[in-house]
């Protein structure tokens, strides 16, 4: 059997850690990031809130650039609503991981998920990147969740609240969609998705 790597250090090139920094009270893991040994062009998709939180603002700007090779992530704080200090801090973030990879600043984007309108807790992140850099690996084997769902399920169409990442393996990935699809489809519903997508390729195939 072929094992195929998935996740964000699937293609060549790009390394991730996570580590608990101290933003959330228990041991679970609240500061990631992901690294591309090269810089590379980027996309972005943004909110469209009127009051966007202050790694949105910054990103946003850095993505003027049209380069990226670092993103540094937490959980347990929004960093929103925390105005000018709040820039500052996402700032502070995203020039701390540039100096130690030697990179410019612009090419750091932040996300930050979590309690809105307080300040980030800089000195428990300052302290934490140096640790989390030092993990860094193309397996990605530190990163568990940092920025994805309350519970490591996949949402099929329903709402659950964000408070952290998932980074797992494909297997994990396809044991947890099999178990979805089976709470909330029946066989019948299965068939008939088979059926659809069997007449499509015929179709296509016919053309």
């Amino acid at each position: 059997m072929t094992v195929r790597r998935v996740g964000v250090t699937a293609p060549l090139g790009f390394m991730a850690a996570g580590v608990h920094c101290g933003i959330k009270k228990s041991s679970i893991l609240d500061l990631a990031l992901i690294v591309s040994s090269e810089p590379g062009p980027i996309a972005g998709v943004f909110t469209m809130n009127r009051l966007p939180a202050a790694p949105v603002q910054l990103d946003r700007l850095h993505l003027r650039g049209g380069v990226g090779q670092a993103v540094i992530i937490n959980s347990g704080n929004a960093n929103a609503c925390t105005g000018p200090q709040g820039i500052a801090d996402a700032e502070e973030m995203t020039t701390l991981v540039a100096r130690r990879l030697d990179v410019k600043p612009q090419t750091v984007f932040v996300g930050s998920t979590g309690v809105i309108g307080q300040p980030l807790p800089m000195a428990r992140v300052r302290e934490g990147i140096p640790s989390l850099m030092a993990r860094a690996r193309r397996t990605g084997e530190h990163v568990l969740r940092v920025y994805g769902w309350s519970s490591p399920t996949l949402s099929l169409g329903r709402n659950q609240h964000a408070n952290g990442i998932y980074l797992v393996d494909e297997l994990e990935v396809r044991r947890t969609l099999e178990r979805e699809v089976r709470r909330l489809c029946s066989l019948d519903d299965l068939v008939g998705v088979i059926r659809g997508a069997t007449a499509v390729r015929r179709e296509a195939r016919a053309e």
